[in-house]
């Protein structure tokens, strides 16, 4: 991972990608909390929420719909290390879900790192991809103190893309800004963020620095950015 990390006060951000991108959020508040070392590795990915999450080129992202994924902004964009193409549920044990090619990619019109990627329903394999996926629920709200997990494939390459869990408590929400404490690696950039009932809060997008963050950063879903996912979900 990149460790040339623009400072500006106290506060370097790094964004959670295996290709070395960073970025400063000096803007954002401090938090003192240190990231929870809760993290199982999901050996059997073929049962929700787990079958919802999708290995990219240094990424992760999460099914919200028919042929639909949420991730980064930064991994869509870099995925074409990969031929455009994702890996769906892949564990190291379960049986995958198949490999798909990216039809198209939607990104948010404002700052935040959020995009829509669509894919073709059917994987290089020959597998339907609505039929071997499962599409993640929008929470209504989240607050701070709340539990939640987060699921992703960190530094896959090195893992041969093995999905691990980790577990954590939201420690600050801001409009769409988001700061927990659940443990996170490069990797886990566009990982989905749940509640305790695996409904989606947002998406992770960026670490505080380190390899394995103290403290990390998300995308929170407020109602317009699930009004803009939700209509761009491929009918």
């Amino acid at each position: 991972m990149n460790k040339n990390v623009m400072i500006k006060g106290l506060t370097a951000l790094t964004i959670l990608t295996s290709l070395g991108f960073a970025e400063n959020m000096s803007d954002q508040p401090h938090s003192i909390a240190k990231a929870e070392k809760n993290i199982k590795e999901v050996t059997d990915a073929t049962k929700a929420p787990y079958n919802s999450v999708v290995a990219f080129a240094g990424g992760t992202g999460v099914v919200v719909g028919k042929n639909t994924i949420v991730t980064n902004k930064h991994i869509a964009k870099s995925n074409d290390i990969f031929k455009n193409r994702v890996s769906a549920h892949h564990s190291s044990k379960g049986k995958g879900g198949g490999n798909y090619d990216v039809k198209d990619i939607v990104e948010y019109p404002g700052k935040e790192d959020l995009a829509i990627v669509h894919v073709h329903e059917t994987s290089t394999e020959g597998l339907n991809f609505n039929k071997n996926v499962s599409y993640t629920k929008f929470a209504d709200g989240a607050k701070m103190k709340d539990r939640i997990s987060v699921i992703g494939y960190p530094k896959g390459a090195q893992t041969k893309y093995k999905m691990f869990e980790s577990t954590g408590t939201i420690n600050h929400i801001n409009g769409t800004f988001m700061e927990f404490d659940a443990y996170a690696q490069p990797g886990n950039s566009g990982s989905p963020v749940l509640n305790s009932k695996n409904e989606l809060v947002g998406i992770l997008y960026a670490g505080s620095g380190k390899d394995e963050s103290e403290k990390n950063f998300g995308v929170y879903f407020t109602p317009q950015l699930k009004e803009f996912i939700q209509n761009n979900i491929e009918k």
